[in-house]
C-alpha cells in the first residue's frame, strides 16, 4: 500500500494543461501520475515512464510536453511538490499524536514538531487538550475552576473499554477529550458513573469498533440520573402513627365516674 493511498487531483489545472492531447494521451498521463504518485513521485527512467503510461511513443512524446528530464531522470514538478507537502504534513500529525500521549517531560517543546494549526492556541492553559476545531476544552481562564480530562483520566477510560476501543493512531476523533470533559464539567463521578459504563458497553464490543468517546454520553448520563436520583418520602403526618381508635370501654369509664350519686 502506498504512503499515501490518496491523490490531490485538480480537474480545472489538468483540463487548463492537456485539453489538447488525444484520449489515449490524456488516459495515459493520468494513469501515470497516480503510478508516480504511488511510486513516491520520485525521478522515472524511460523504461518506467512508458511501463507506467502504457503509452505507444508517439503518444508519450506527447505526454512529455509536461514532464521535465533532469540528470536522475524524468520528474513532474508539481507532483512532486504536492507530494512533499502532504508527507510533512502527515508526519507532523503523526508526531503530534504521538506527543499526546508522552509523559509531559518526553513530550516536544519545538513548535515545528507540531501540527501548524496549533500555532494558533498561544494563550491555551497548559493542560488544557485540543478538540478537533483546535479550540482548548477548558472554557475558563481559571484553570482550576472546571475539572478537565487528564491523561491519567484518558488512560483509565481506554483501560476500561478494553480492545473494543479504536487504536489512537488508526483513529485520531478517540485522542479528542471533548465528551469526557463535559461528563466531569456536568458532575458524573469518575468512578460511579464514567468507567464503569465504558466497562459495561465496551464488553462484547468488537475490537476497535469503537472510535468515539460520545459513543457513551447518554450511558453515562443515564447511570449518573439513577444514582443520584433523590426518593421521595411521605412527610412527618403521613409517616406518623395512625389516631387511636376510640374504644366503647373508654365512654363506659367516664360516665361511671361522672354519674351523680343518689
Amino acid at each position: 500500500m502506498a504512503d499515501l493511498p490518496i491523490m490531490p487531483l485538480y480537474t480545472d489545472a489538468l483540463l487548463a494543461d492537456c485539453a489538447y492531447l488525444p484520449n489515449e494521451a490524456f488516459g495515459g498521463y493520468v494513469r501515470l501520475l497516480a503510478m508516480w504518485w504511488r511510486a513516491g513521485a520520485k525521478p522515472l527512467s524511460e523504461t518506467k515512464l512508458r511501463a507506467y503510461s502504457g503509452l505507444a511513443d508517439d503518444m508519450l512524446d506527447l505526454v512529455k510536453d509536461h514532464l521535465t528530464q533532469t540528470e536522475e531522470g524524468w520528474t513532474q514538478k508539481k507532483l512532486f511538490a504536492e507530494y512533499q507537502r502532504k508527507i510533512e504534513k502527515s508526519q507532523k500529525a503523526r508526531a503530534s499524536a504521538k506527543s499526546r500521549w508522552k509523559p509531559p517531560e518526553e513530550c516536544e517543546t519545538d513548535a515545528n514538531a507540531m501540527r501548524s494549526e496549533c500555532d494558533r492556541m498561544p494563550n491555551a492553559p497548559p493542560n488544557a487538550m485540543l478538540t478537533m476545531n483546535h479550540e482548548p476544552v477548558l472554557e475558563s481562564t481559571d484553570v482550576d475552576s472546571k475539572p478537565y480530562c487528564s491523561r491519567d483520566v484518558v488512560e483509565r477510560m481506554m483501560e476500561a473499554g478494553g480492545k473494543a476501543i479504536a487504536d489512537p493512531a488508526r483513529s485520531p476523533r478517540i485522542v479528542v477529550t471533548t465528551e469526557p470533559d463535559a461528563w466531569l464539567r456536568n458532575g458524573f463521578d469518575l468512578e460511579l458513573d464514567i468507567l464503569p459504563t465504558i466497562q459495561r458497553l465496551a464488553a462484547g464490543r468488537p475490537p476497535q469498533s469503537i472510535q468515539n468517546w460520545r459513543y457513551f454520553t447518554d450511558a453515562i448520563a443515564e447511570a449518573n440520573a439513577d444514582r443520584t436520583r433523590v426518593i421521595e418520602l411521605p412527610d412527618a403526618k403521613a409517616r406518623a402513627s395512625p389516631a387511636r381508635r376510640p374504644n366503647p370501654m373508654d365512654a363506659l369509664q367516664k360516665y361511671l365516674v361522672n354519674k351523680p350519686h343518689d
